[in-house]
């Protein structure tokens, strides 16, 4: 067990990289961390990720952990690459929300696009669901749109071309959305 203490402020989120034993934190000191585990020490932070200026609510890794998605107070989805074992940039950013972004998740998607990334949806307090379809290439507009109060979303893939966004508001709340692309 360790206890890790990079950050100079609160960490709001944490998520493990799907193959690797890397653990990603988020903070409100507006920075990503990542660490791995040192056989002979304790866990250790070898990157850190700034680009937000502010609050970074919400991290996941990418199906294939070559990319990491982060949403924040400042109102962005920001796309991060591994370019090298333990480097990771920022290689876009995605505008659509219109106030904080509280909770991002990333699909699978369709799997037939050349270069495809799979989907990431992001919600946040302006009642919006954007979910965004990435490749290689490019990330576009938002794929589909959502207005409506939501805090938390989780996307998953049911069929090829049809996802679910199931969506948390509070606790007496919960509501399945699904998409055919």
């Amino acid at each position: 067990m360790g206890v890790l203490m990079e950050h100079t402020q609160d960490v709001k989120c944490v998520a493990w990289h799907p193959t690797e034993e890397i653990l990603a934190s988020a903070s409100y000191d507006d920075s990503i961390k990542l660490y791995i585990d040192d056989p002979s020490e304790d866990w250790f932070c070898f990157t850190t990720l700034t680009g937000h200026t502010s609050t970074v609510w919400s991290i996941c890794f990418a199906p294939s952990g070559n990319y990491l998605v982060s949403g924040s107070d400042d109102c962005t989805v920001r796309i991060w690459k591994r370019v090298s074992e333990h480097q990771w940039e920022c290689v876009n950013v995605l505008e659509g929300h219109e106030r904080c972004v509280y909770s991002v998740s990333w699909g699978v998607g369709k799997g037939d696009v050349e270069g495809g990334l799979g989907w990431v949806a992001s919600t946040g307090s302006d009642g919006r669901i954007n979910v965004w379809e990435l490749s290689v290439s490019s990330c576009l507009l938002p794929v589909k749109t959502i207005s409506s109060r939501v805090r938390t979303c989780n996307l998953f893939n049911t069929e090829p071309d049809k996802f679910v966004c199931q969506d948390s508001t509070n606790s007496q709340t919960n509501r399945t959305i699904v998409f055919g692309a």
